[in-house]
């Protein structure tokens, strides 16, 4: 039987008597030199990671630890293609979601000034926002100072148009009135 598998496959069978805490990872003692050299390294490749428990993130990291120490005992010529192949598959989705936290880790920083550009233009159209509020609360104060005018002025109009018509019909009557003496004497109509 081959015992190779058997090496990576006793992950995470440690209690958490025997282990060490390393960065705040509990590993077993004898790759708490890997883990440290590996961090020191790498950092906290987990920090991203959608892993949300310690002890699931411990396993994931001595499961990489126990990947480079197995690397480290054996030359090419001692390692199988199979032992490689189990390494690989054990070792794929743990090494995709270093890669995806790298990957968020360098992009940080561009989203972050994404973040703050975005941050920026928000406040920027708020603030023409409320200019543009004000501008046109002014205009519609305005407005209506304008409308009520316009309903005086007409209002005005009305009077002093109905005061002319009645002047001029006045002034027609009496005018009339006037004529009718004017070329004749005045004893007119009375004998």
């Amino acid at each position: 039987m081959d015992n190779e598998g058997d090496e990576v496959n006793s992950v995470g069978q440690s209690s958490s008597l025997d282990t060490v805490e390393v960065e705040g990872y509990q590993v077993r003692p004898e790759l708490e030199s890997i883990v440290r050299k590996f961090i020191i390294k790498h950092g906290d490749v987990f920090e991203n990671c959608t892993v949300s428990t310690m002890i699931f993130r411990s396993m994931l990291l001595e499961m990489i630890c126990d990947i480079i120490s197995d690397l480290q005992d054996k030359n090419l010529y001692e390692i199988t293609e199979n032992k490689l192949h189990r390494m690989i598959g054990l070792a794929n989705d743990i090494l995709e979601e270093i890669l995806e936290a790298r990957q968020i880790l360098n992009q940080s920083s561009m989203l972050k000034e994404k973040k703050h550009i975005s941050k920026k233009i928000i406040e920027t159209v708020k603030r023409e926002l409320e200019e543009c509020v004000e501008e046109k609360n002014a205009v519609a104060a305005k407005f209506q100072i304008l409308c009520d005018k316009e309903t005086a002025c007409k209002e005005s109009l009305a009077r002093a148009e109905d005061e002319y018509a009645k002047i001029s019909q006045t002034f027609t009557d009496a005018t009339s009135k006037v004529r009718q003496f004017a070329n004749c004497s005045l004893a007119n109509g009375l004998l």
